[in-house]
């Protein structure tokens, strides 16, 4: 992940490296700042990691934000050979809520 986020700064991507060391520092909390290979993440990790986020008061939204950066990291990974595709993503939350405006006409 450290390699995406080198470069997508190298590329110019600032805000989506920026996103991605959100998610990277998350994760690595998580883990108690233990590094894990990409093939060791499977969907029993990924769904504690959820489990985590919920406990940690994440909102839903920001979990799946979470997910999605992790999983198109993992996808990249397959994609470059790194590790088979084990769809570890499959049973979490990767969806946008919509939020409610405080406005009543703009819905």
């Amino acid at each position: 992940m450290e390699g995406c986020i080198r470069q997508l700064r190298e590329a110019g991507q600032d805000k989506t490296a920026s996103a991605y060391t959100t998610t990277l520092r998350s994760f690595q909390r998580f883990r108690s700042g233990k590094d894990i290979r990409i093939d060791q993440l499977d969907a029993k990790l990924i769904k504690e990691y959820e489990l985590w986020l919920l406990h940690q008061h994440i909102r839903p939204n920001t979990t799946s934000f979470y997910m999605r950066i992790l999983r198109a990291v993992y996808n990249r990974a397959v994609w470059m050979g790194l590790t088979a595709q084990q769809y570890p993503f499959q049973n979490v939350y990767t969806g946008i809520e919509k939020k409610r405006s405080s406005v009543p006409w703009i819905r």
